[in-house]
Parts: structure tokens; C-alpha cells; sequence
């Protein structure tokens, strides 16, 4: 795993507003449906990643733990947690998370026939 690459992957996510940090956002992001992952420093106390694994695991949304202080030093403040907003830097991210702690990739939706997935119609 390259914590090089993820490091200013997850700044960059922060400065494009495709992340948020902090204890009361990513609670409320998680609860609104609008987190797709979530990361927390694993030195975070028990009762923190308790809270957020129970969260993640109700609402369905992937949870990874990352080394102590990557996440602090990767958004140049003091933060235990990160929720990431569906989108392209949080692809990167799960894809960088995957070869080294198996973040589960989302489900497939395949129950909306209406989605536009792209592809000449043959109507």
C-alpha cells in the first residue's frame, strides 16, 4: 500500500469538498445517507470506532481503519475520522484501500431498470 498515494489523495478530497472530518459531520453525513466510506485512525479509542462501526454497519457504508495519524497528517488537522462523499476521489481511495485492508466494494443496484447506464438505445 502506497500511504504516499492515499495521504494526498485524502487532501485532496477535503480541499475538492469531497470529504468532511470530524466526530458530529461524519455522524451526520453517515445519517443522511450521503457517506460512500468511511476511514478512521486506528488510534482512535475504542469507544470512537465502536460508535462509527455501528453506524457504518446499520447504514451499510464501508469502514476501514488506517494507521495512526496518517488521516491527521494527510488533512493538516487533528481528526480520528473522514467520511467520503460518492464520487471519483473516493473510488481512488477505495481502490487504493482494497489492496491492503479489503475494503468490500459496494453492491451492484441492479433494480432500476430506468437508470441510464449509458450505451445506444435499441427502442
Amino acid at each position: 500500500m502506497d500511504e504516499k498515494r492515499l495521504s494526498g489523495t485524502l487532501g485532496l478530497s477535503l480541499r475538492a469538498r469531497q470529504a468532511v472530518t470530524g466526530e458530529g459531520p461524519c455522524l451526520s453525513q453517515i445519517r443522511s445517507g450521503q457517506c460512500a466510506l468511511l476511514l478512521v485512525d486506528s488510534g482512535a479509542s475504542e469507544n470512537t470506532k465502536d460508535r462509527y462501526e455501528s453506524a457504518c454497519r446499520f447504514r451499510q457504508i464501508p469502514m476501514a481503519l488506517v494507521p495512526e495519524g496518517m488521516l491527521s497528517k494527510a488533512m493538516g488537522r487533528s481528526c480520528m475520522a473522514v467520511g467520503m462523499l460518492q464520487g471519483g476521489l473516493c473510488e481512488k481511495v477505495k481502490g487504493l484501500l482494497e489492496d491492503a485492508w479489503n475494503v468490500p466494494p459496494q453492491p451492484a443496484d441492479t433494480n432500476h431498470k430506468d437508470r441510464n447506464v449509458g450505451g445506444a438505445s435499441v427502442e
